[in-house]
């Protein structure tokens, strides 16, 4: 028990720091000298009685020890040594990491984009949503209730009758952690987006609106696209090809025949905007209709910006691949078909 405590103890602080298990060397004789020293020494009491039948002996297995470990720690060292060598942990710059991170994590969503959109189509699917304050904790929590008639009409949906959900960590045992990829989550934006493309469908969102809003100064306009990219990697006798897509926002502000184009930045602050009063539907559909009959002169520029992504994936690629130290590889990313246009929604400043 004794011998199993040493190695265990000494294999474990070598795990520890480095992240990765070192043998022990491989000259048994001094291991067991060590460990015998540990057996004769392991308590006073019996240090004192050893000393006084065998003058010296502390001394002498206290060097043995001394010695064994540290042979085992420069063991340890030369493994961190290689490890970094082959993995390279060191050569990666931390910052580059994170951007890639927050770069994935808005393309993707975050905690805070599920529950805006979760708490919105649970509503609009004709739940019930109660905000729950837990003490001490702040973070959002929800309770989400289906009464028996919402639960028929979107029986494809497999609603539950109640569940309370959470974001983030931690999770008590009657709640359910809701990310992206939660079957809830993903049942329900399938759903969304399929009734939305659907005209035959009750859909719970619109591909085309007006609003009037204090949002803005001026007739605002914001498309909602979708670009695909055929990305490929060749390398020696290899070759491979993939297909993405992204959804992207456009907007301009004034009349389609002069659109002035914003930044990413005005496209997202769109989404925030609030309806300050009701429109005419013919006035609605004018605007709309504009649009449609004009988009023609607004797809030059739509192709621009669907070029320019294509050459920032790629250059995100090849980043990724250099800071892994892939070597041999060549990647191509081109834009493939036409941007598809997914919504049109415009925005009139309150007069």
């Amino acid at each position: 028990g004794y011998v199993l405590e040493v190695l265990l103890r000494k294999h474990e602080s070598i795990r520890k720091a480095l992240g990765i298990s070192v043998p022990f060397p491989e000259d048994s004789d001094k291991v067991m000298q060590a460990i015998l020293q540990g057996v004769l020494l392991r308590q006073k009491d019996r240090v004192d009685q050893v000393q006084q039948l065998l003058p010296g002996i502390e001394d002498f297995y206290g060097s043995q020890k001394k010695q064994i470990e540290e042979e085992w720690d420069r063991l340890a060292a030369r493994e961190q040594k290689r490890s970094r060598t082959i993995f390279a942990q060191q050569s990666i710059k931390v910052d580059d990491v994170a951007l890639e991170l927050a770069s994935t994590e808005e393309a993707s969503g975050n905690a805070a984009t599920v529950e805006k959109f979760l708490s919105l189509a649970v509503r609009r699917l004709g739940g019930v949503v109660n905000e729950i304050t837990e003490q001490g904790i702040e973070r959002k929590a929800h309770r989400f209730s289906f009464d028996p008639h919402v639960r028929l009409k979107h029986r494809a949906l497999d609603l539950p009758e109640t569940i309370t959900v959470v974001y983030d960590e931690p999770v008590f045992p009657d709640q359910e952690l809701i990310t992206r990829t939660h079957p809830l989550v993903e049942s329900i934006a399938n759903y969304v987006f399929e009734t939305t493309m659907d005209s035959n469908e009750t859909s719970l969102a619109s591909r085309s609106g007006v609003m009037s809003t204090d949002a803005v100064k001026i007739r605002s306009t914001l498309l909602l696209c979708r670009f695909r990219y055929e990305m490929t990697c060749k390398a020696s006798g290899f070759s491979h090809t993939d297909l993405s897509e992204e959804c992207y926002l456009l907007a301009f502000t004034g009349s389609p025949q002069k659109a002035v184009w914003q930044d990413e930045t005005f496209a997202k602050s769109l989404l925030l905007a609030k309806p300050k009063g009701n429109i005419n539907p013919s006035t609605c559909a004018t605007f709309l209709s504009k649009i449609n009959a004009d988009f023609p002169q607004l797809l030059p520029h739509i192709r621009d910006v669907m070029n320019e992504r294509a050459a920032r994936f790629l250059k995100t690629h090849r980043r990724i691949r250099d800071a892994a130290k892939f070597k041999g590889g060549r990647y191509d990313v081109s834009p493939k078909g036409e941007p598809d246009l997914i919504g049109v929604f415009v925005f009139l400043p309150v007069i």
